[in-house]
């Protein structure tokens, strides 16, 4: 989908990559905080990474200047495709939606 949204000079956002952290325990994903450990970064500096060399663009929220700076590091190491593989495999299709939000048919501002 990313390969045909570039051809398409589609940019396409994560507005919350980590799930709205008081619905989703993302961050405390033991596939995750294991590959966090393995680059010596954050749970969510992997979750950006993984979206970055995804060609997604991020947008995490966050109010903590150590939060703020861990984000801007966050594109500064590669993930393996293992690494990939591995977190791609976490995917819990529909019943991971947060809020049952499709984002086919979601629109947060109407």
């Amino acid at each position: 989908m990313v390969e045909e949204n570039e051809k398409r000079g589609i940019l396409t956002e994560a507005w919350t990559p980590f799930g709205r952290g008081h619905l989703n325990d993302v961050l405390e994903n033991a596939t995750i905080k294991e590959i966090a450990d393995k680059h010596g970064k954050t749970p969510a500096q992997v979750i950006v990474n993984w979206n970055y060399q995804a060609g997604v663009f991020t947008i995490p929220k966050s109010s903590n200047p150590t939060h703020q700076k861990d984000n801007i590091n966050s594109t500064n190491f590669e993930l393996s495709s293992e690494d990939i593989e591995r977190i791609d495999s976490l995917d819990k299709g529909e019943s991971g939606r947060v809020e049952g939000q499709d984002p086919n048919e979601y629109h947060e501002y109407v």
